[in-house]
């Protein structure tokens, strides 16, 4: 609550009265992990690929479903960068992270389908702060390249030209 709602809010406040002209929000693929709840996601993130069948990508646009409070005080920052970016002319883009460890590659069944390097992060991040004045508000996911995975990149691709480079299918 103290972070994420409140915190959320104070940054983004700051930031206007600063007169910061983008603020690229870190929010998370929490805000749809819900739907990994039921199939087909939940034969995905269990390792059961062929009981998944084929899957559509949730997108940029797919109703939210966050699994918890950490999910749905993403959806805040989120709200509050939309709010932000229309009231006040501000840029925000609001980046929905997949699963970054420390380690540096995929370590449970579920990661192979959320994982995103930290170099992907890294050049996301960049891509961001490249990206043109006409970016006025948008939501990215940000993960690796995925045989298995269920979060959406196509949208980061035509907006910004990011392309993740990582795999958590084949070592680096």
């Amino acid at each position: 609550m103290r972070s994420n709602v409140v915190g959320t809010y104070h940054v983004f406040e700051a930031a206007r009265m600063a007169g910061v002209k983008r603020v690229i929000f870190a929010s998370s693929g929490a805000t749809v992990s819900g739907w990994e709840r039921e199939p087909p996601l939940s034969h995905l993130v269990a390792g059961r690929y062929a009981e998944a069948g084929a899957i559509t990508p949730l997108t940029h646009e797919s109703p939210l479903r966050p699994s918890g409070l950490y999910g749905a005080s993403k959806i805040w920052g989120e709200a509050i960068g939309r709010h932000y970016a229309d009231t006040h002319g501000m840029s925000v883009i609001c980046l929905r992270i997949g699963r970054v460890k420390a380690e540096d590659r995929p370590t449970t069944t579920r990661d192979v389908t959320v994982w995103c390097s930290q170099r992907d992060i890294v050049r996301m991040i960049e891509a961001c702060v490249e990206a043109p004045p006409s970016v006025r508000f948008d939501v990215f996911f940000v993960v690796s390249n995925l045989k298995h995975g269920y979060r959406d990149v196509e949208h980061a691709r035509r907006v910004l030209g990011w392309t993740p480079l990582d795999t958590a299918d084949v070592p680096r």
